[in-house]
């Protein structure tokens, strides 16, 4: 379960490093005042923008299928197959214990 927290952590922490890797991309500028960021982009000098943006996109896709795979499919499968028997073992329980105690204050309840 340790081996599985720190993988899914160090996951967590790349996929946050690529999404700010991402975002942190500055908008490419302007060499004269009349021109605005779309022709700017449409003449060629916002493509590396995009190449780093679309690589980076990429490698987030890559990383949360291998997260969606690798630690987040068995630790749910863990937890369907081993914590829902105890939680209802322990619900049974808890139900058994209730009505030992509050039927006969039911049945007192229904007399009167």
């Amino acid at each position: 379960m340790k081996e599985i927290l720190i993988r899914s952590a160090c996951v967590a922490a790349l996929l946050i490093a690529f999404c700010i890797a991402a975002s942190a991309q500055s908008r490419p500028t302007a060499d004269r005042g009349e021109r605005n960021v779309v022709t700017s982009v449409l003449t060629g000098t916002g493509k590396a923008a995009v190449v780093v943006v679309g690589s980076a996109a990429k490698a987030t896709w890559a990383v949360t299928k291998f997260t969606a795979a690798r630690v987040a499919a068995p630790a749910a499968k863990t937890l369907l197959l081993k914590a829902a028997p105890k939680a209802g073992v322990l619900m049974l329980r808890g139900t058994g214990i209730a009505a030992k105690h509050l039927l006969p204050v039911a049945a007192k309840l229904a007399l009167l």
